[in-house]
Formats: structure tokens, sequence, C-alpha cells
């Protein structure tokens, strides 16, 4: 957060040095220094394989290369993990559409409905909404996810 907040304020003087005001700054992002542009309007294509690819035990700190999505419009693409419960308010979706074995944290995307429940869908979904980095303990204290995507509804 706080690149972020230094990429803001640098962006801001450096406007200020060429003479715009603040309703006309130049455009800047963090993906002027590597990271995926911060606007939250933009949706910015994810993969569930560059989520996993990080090295994750809980109680670590979570990579940053994934860290610079959090709280963006994401659009991402994978499966419902097989054994989903009809009518819940939310789903794992994974890389495969077998779900085998047990995932590590890293591997999946806990999926909120706001407006919906589940229902099981086999075939690949894409998925667009706001994208959360970040341990999410359950209430015996165990880790349970730590990439979270809110979405409406799923499409039919």
């Amino acid at each position: 957060m706080k690149r972020i907040k230094l990429v803001l304020c640098c962006c801001f003087l450096s406007s200020s040095l060429v003479g715009l005001d603040a309703g006309h700054a130049a455009p800047c992002a963090a993906s002027d220094i590597g990271g995926p542009a911060r606007s939250h309007e933009d949706v910015i294509e994810l993969s569930l394989q560059k989520l996993a690819d990080i090295e994750y035990e809980p109680g670590d700190d979570i990579d940053e290369q994934v860290l610079v999505y959090d709280g963006l419009t994401i659009k991402i693409t994978g499966y419902m993990r097989t054994g989903t419960v009809e009518g819940a308010k939310w789903f794992d979706l994974t890389n495969d559409s077998c779900g085998c074995g047990t995932s590590k944290l890293q591997h999946f995307v806990r999926v909120t409905l706001e407006d919906d429940t589940t229902r099981f869908q086999p075939n690949e979904l894409s998925l667009t909404g706001t994208f959360s980095v970040g341990e999410k303990e359950d209430e015996d204290g165990f880790v349970e996810s730590i990439y979270r995507l809110t979405i409406k509804k799923l499409d039919d």
C-alpha cells in the first residue's frame, strides 16, 4: 500500500511540475513500475496459474506480485470445484475441471456470490468481480483462503 501511495504522490508531484492542475493530472499507474493499472474501473485479466505460482505457507507474507491486485476488479477463468454444495453463497474456483486432491491455499480463489447462490456448473467459468488478497481465517483460526473474489451472480 505504501508503494501505491508513493506512486500516486509522485504522479501528482510530477503533474504539478509540468504545470498541470490536479483535475488534469497526467495519467500514471502502478503499471508504470511493473504492477497492474490501479484504476478501480479497469478490469484486469488474471490467471489462476499466476496465483498458484507463488510460494506460500500460512503465516508467510504474500508475494508482492499478487498483493498489487488487492481491491481491483479482475476477470479470472477457471472451474467450480467438484463437490460444490448447491444453494451456498460461495464456491472455490480452481485451475482444472476435476479439482482433484487437496489444493494448497494459493491454488484456488474463494468466490462469494452477493445476489445468488451456487448451482454446480462443470463448464469453464469466466468471472469478473472485486479481488481480495490476504489470509482469511475460519472460526477455528485456520486459514481458509488467501484469494477471494466477490461477484454479483453466476451468469447462465
